[in-house]
């Protein structure tokens, strides 16, 4: 690569890696689905003609096909990433945790050799002690990070502990933790070690957490089918008409093309740009989504319902409710889609903004966990943006019952406006001589979703991750205002003329 390609993209390892792993667990889901899929063509040829169907249908195909394209990079940038060193890290991520165990040196020991079962870069601590007295010789690393002799002097009842938040470099030197140790008292002793230990790279986690969010999502979906097959129609329809639509797509256009662009951009932060990067894409999607809801909503119902298109549908065995509650699903389907592709798409440009701002302010090369972080910390955000579109799509949903297409983004835009100053208007300290400021805050927010708190600024500015517990709740509440809205969209669309 030449000077300017050098300058513009930086060594290419440092953000590919980060982004490698999430490609890795897509392949691994995809992996995981394939096998699946295998089996059931073997055992039940109903299920399989339901799992072709479903594959055909307009949510399923776009999501593993985004799988597929983000494994294909993997596979791609493979000769640029330290794939055996993270597999590795991988395949011992399930034994990471406690370190004991117990050696029996012999009494006339002088070079009896000790190897522990764990890379030296994965002790997180480690405390060394015998019942006699013994001398431990190991190569560690001396002061220009080259192999040296070290000696620990073990004193029969007095431990030897080393941590690594301590210690400038790992307790051994190389690839092995192994010693040779000499027993001093002339008796057998009893040498025992306990610690903890890590994987090499923990951020390898992010390769079956990945797999499992990809078959997680597709199996919940194939579940929703085979539960609720009038419902799920009336989704997939829904979804397939939006995702057809120009706007749709030209809203997807402008999303991938703005997030590119932004990158880009200096935002003359003194250092955060990186920051700034994730408040404006995230904000972005969220905006981009919230549109493709609302006015998916208000043409799929309010418009069906002007042009007599509603009639139709529930002239064949489908109810009110379940053509109400499908239209929802069917809603949230392409929000959902507009999420995970320009999601992925932001997480890719995050962990590059990182290398490039680098390469912008003459900095050294940071390592490719420092890219991962800021991608990965990007995540709860990106969730927190989904319940929020959930929310304002069910308001949007049951406003469509009875308003048509401009006074229900009127109404809607007003209630996403409101919902963002609700806590402001509850914590006002103003001059309120009769508490009217006080009493319209409480009103809002007793009618009006909170939605300041699916917002993460406070969270990207502190550089403090999102707690689960935090998503939990979120969550909760979410599902509890979209139900709200929805048993009220119910009501509202029950006694409709659709004639």
């Amino acid at each position: 690569m030449g000077t300017g390609g050098t300058i513009l993209f930086g060594v290419l390892s440092t953000w590919v890696t980060p982004t490698w792993l999430l490609g890795a667990g897509a392949a691994l889901g995809l992996l995981v689905l394939a096998v699946a899929y295998g089996l059931v063509r073997l055992t039940s040829v109903r299920l399989t003609a339901f799992l072709d169907d479903s594959l055909r249908e307009g949510f399923l195909k776009p999501v593993l096909i985004l799988a597929a394209v983000m494994a294909t990079l993997a596979l791609v940038s493979s000769p640029a990433v330290p794939v055996r060193d993270l597999l590795r890290s991988l395949v011992r991520l399930p034994t990471a945790g406690r370190l004991d165990r117990v050696e029996t040196i012999a009494a006339d020991a002088t070079d009896q050799r000790v190897e522990l079962d764990v890379r030296p870069s994965e002790l997180k601590d480690l405390t060394i002690s015998g019942n006699q007295d013994l001398t431990i010789r190991l190569m560690q690393y001396g002061i220009i990070k080259q192999a040296q002799e070290g000696k620990l002097e073990i004193i029969a009842g007095e431990p030897y502990n080393w941590s690594k938040a301590t210690s400038e470099n790992n307790l051994f030197y190389g690839d092995v933790a192994v010693m040779s140790v000499k027993n001093i008292s002339g008796k057998a002793a009893q040498l025992q070690f306990a610690g903890r230990t890590t994987e090499e790279f923990p951020e390898v986690a992010a390769i079956p957490d990945t797999a499992a969010a990809l078959v997680g999502l597709i199996v919940l979906f194939l579940l929703f089918e085979a539960a609720c097959p009038k419902i799920a129609a009336v989704a997939l329809a829904t979804s397939r008409e939006v995702t057809a639509q120009p706007m749709f797509q030209v809203v997807m256009a402008l999303g991938a093309t703005a997030i590119i662009v932004f990158v880009f951009v200096p935002y003359n932060t003194f250092g955060e740009d990186v920051k700034m990067l994730k408040l404006a894409d995230i904000r972005l999607i969220i905006e981009l989504a919230i549109i493709v809801a609302l006015w998916t909503a208000s043409e799929s119902i309010s418009g069906e319902i002007e042009g007599r298109t509603a009639l139709t549908v529930l002239s064949k065995p489908v109810g009110r409710r379940q053509f109400l509650l499908g239209k929802f699903v069917g809603v949230i389907l392409p929000v959902a889609l507009l999420f995970l592709i320009l999601g992925a798409e932001f997480l890719y440009t995050i962990s590059y903004k990182v290398v490039y701002d680098a390469r912008e302010g003459a900095a050294l090369e940071p390592t490719w966990q420092t890219c991962f972080e800021p991608m990965m910390s990007s995540v709860p955000g990106l969730v927190l943006g989904f319940f929020e579109a959930v929310m304002l799509a069910a308001v949007s949903v049951a406003l469509s019952t009875r308003l048509p297409l401009l006074a229900n983004l009127i109404v809607c835009v007003s209630v996403y406006v409101l919902g963002h100053l609700v806590p402001l208007l509850v914590l006002s300290r103003v001059d309120d001589t009769y508490g009217i400021i006080h009493f319209v805050g409480q009103l809002f927010a007793a009618l009006l979703p909170v939605l300041d708190h699916f917002d993460m600024e406070g969270s990207v500015s502190a550089g403090t991750p999102v707690p689960l517990i935090y998503l939990g709740w979120t969550l909760v509440y979410c599902l509890l205002y979209s139900t709200v809205a929805m048993l009220l969209a119910l009501a509202l669309f029950e006694d409709r003329d659709l004639a």
